[in-house]
């Protein structure tokens, strides 16, 4: 043990390859027509909905499988917003997760970026046909960017915030 580690070890496997490793866009679908990026994972009825960033990171694509081998690709379901919106130049990381008490329907929050860079977090639903999807409008959920208290973050310059993700314990569902 290192000095002053009190009796603390840390084990650190010889072989480099045993070693967990995590690239959120690395291959877990393969599509000829576009690179796939970002992704989010659910299961209804016996079928996985996977729903992730298409290489022009304009749009999500969406593609289904009952064995996570052999894919069926879907239409993009959610594009980038207009000029001038607070998506208009890319949209990344769709966490898409069950809306709890709601039967069928799903929240996907995920990251828009606008003109400026700036990154905000924002709200799509499904009510049942995980193909359509909804923007929410301000009225539901004002799209967000970091608390300005603790980061640097505006709405008119290159900023991060992004990455949605959900955690779960047995006190409910948190959105991070």
């Amino acid at each position: 043990s290192p000095p002053g580690s009190a009796g603390k070890e840390t084990y650190v496997p010889g072989d480099p390859e045993a070693m967990a490793r995590f690239d959120f866009e690395g291959p877990v679908l393969y599509n000829p027509a576009q690179d796939v990026k970002d992704h989010s994972i659910v299961i209804v009825d016996g079928v996985f909905h996977i729903f992730y960033i298409v290489a022009n990171e304009r749009n999500f694509g969406h593609a289904t499988s009952t064995d996570l081998v052999h894919w069926t690709f879907h239409e993009p379901v959610l594009e980038r917003g207009a000029t001038g919106a607070w998506d208009s130049r890319d949209i990344w990381a769709p966490c898409v997760v069950p809306l709890e008490g709601s039967e069928g329907y799903f929240l996907m929050f995920y990251t828009g970026v606008n003109a400026a860079s700036a990154q905000q977090t924002g709200l799509a639903y499904s009510s049942g046909d995980l193909r359509v999807w909804t923007k929410a409008s301000a009225e539901l959920m004002e799209p967000f960017g970091c608390d300005s208290s603790w980061c640097n973050w505006a709405v008119d310059r290159y900023c991060h915030f992004r990455d949605p993700s959900c955690l779960e314990d047995e006190s409910g569902c948190y959105i991070t």
